[in-house]
């Protein structure tokens, strides 16, 4: 007797677009990513991901500290500078950037300013000018394009561009080693969702009881079972097999779960780890106290301390030396929990 065995092959299909810089042709802009959707997938991740929320909201919360010194309107629509402020420091914190459109008056002061979303604005390689779309997924996007701010220009319309750091166009993203990380925790979510909506059915095996077919027919079968039920959109379905007889019924025998419950919970927590060790921020900063037995005012100043002086003063700084150019100094009124 001939037996035979053979493994369905997990297929990885990926929704992560490769973040690389192309130079499109008749295009003067870079694209920013693959297909150029790489700061609307991170906003994707932003939406989805509670961990990674989280550490966005908290350190844009943080930049603002207790608001602004001489708080002034910014543009005709009444916005508040520290409105403006908190818009450019959510992008910094996500995408590594922001960007504001600057208006200037017949004699060429500055007027207004209004805040860009930095996943709509794309630039050339120099940062020399920039355009803005928020249709740039569509094939047939129309784009504004604007000139690069220079004090001693007055362009009546210009677009002042920053990012934190990186060699390349576009700015690196702040949690770009924690990528796969906020996949992974969207992913747990999902299959667990989705193994609710299924009544908890658990994985199987699938014997089919009506001979040896020849390779080709295998790998289709393999195939369409694949294509059917494996990944986190599939968790626990239920299989129905449709047989001419009895004697050729499909057998299904349930596997053992194997810990599943510890697997997840082990790979939750080390990925929600990973993301905060990106954004170089203690749990308990942002009200996780999960792995301790409350909040305790002492350690929570002493962590605060460490961060404030490494992420959130830098972030700072850069936010500060940008806006230097349009307005006289600014002063961030520093944190505190009173």
């Amino acid at each position: 007797m001939e037996i035979k065995l053979s493994a369905i092959d997990q297929v990885w299909v990926s929704n992560i677009p490769e973040y690389k810089e192309d130079k499109i042709r008749n295009k003067a802009y870079i694209s920013y990513g693959d297909d150029n959707k790489w700061p609307n997938y991170l906003y994707g991740l932003y939406t989805d991901v509670v961990t990674l929320n989280t550490c966005v909201n908290a350190q844009t919360d943080y930049v603002l500290g207790n608001g602004i010194q001489n708080d002034f309107e910014v543009n005709k629509t009444g916005e508040m500078f520290s409105d403006l402020l908190r818009k450019c420091a959510f992008d910094l914190s996500l995408y590594g950037g922001f960007s504001v459109q600057v208006i200037r008056d017949l004699i060429g002061r500055v007027s207004e300013v209004y805040w860009l979303d930095f996943k709509n604005v794309r630039t050339n390689e120099k940062h020399t000018e920039f355009w803005c779309s928020d249709s740039w997924d569509k094939w047939n996007s129309k784009a504004i394009k604007y000139p690069a701010y220079d004090p001693e220009i007055d362009d009546p319309s210009s677009v002042l561009w920053v990012k934190s750091f990186g060699s390349s166009v576009y700015p690196i993203c702040p949690f770009n080693g924690a990528v796969i990380s906020c996949e992974i925790e969207k992913s747990i979510n999902k299959y667990h969702l989705n193994e609710i909506k299924n009544n908890f059915c658990g994985n199987a095996i699938i014997n089919f009881n009506n001979g040896q077919p020849n390779s080709e027919q295998k790998d289709e079968i393999e195939g369409l079972l694949n294509q059917k039920f494996s990944g986190d959109d599939n968790a626990g379905r239920i299989l129905i097999s449709y047989n001419d007889s009895k004697d050729n019924a499909v057998t299904v025998e349930k596997l053992s779960e194997d810990n599943l419950d510890e697997r997840y919970t082990s790979l939750a927590t080390r990925s929600k780890n990973q993301i905060y060790g990106a954004f170089r921020i203690s749990p308990q900063l942002i009200g996780d106290t999960s792995a301790a037995t409350g909040f305790n005012t002492q350690e929570y100043l002493e962590s605060f301390k460490v961060y404030n002086r490494t992420v959130i003063r830098p972030i700072q700084k850069i936010l500060l030396k940008a806006f230097s150019k349009l307005y006289d100094e600014i002063i961030i009124n520093p944190f505190s929990l009173e």
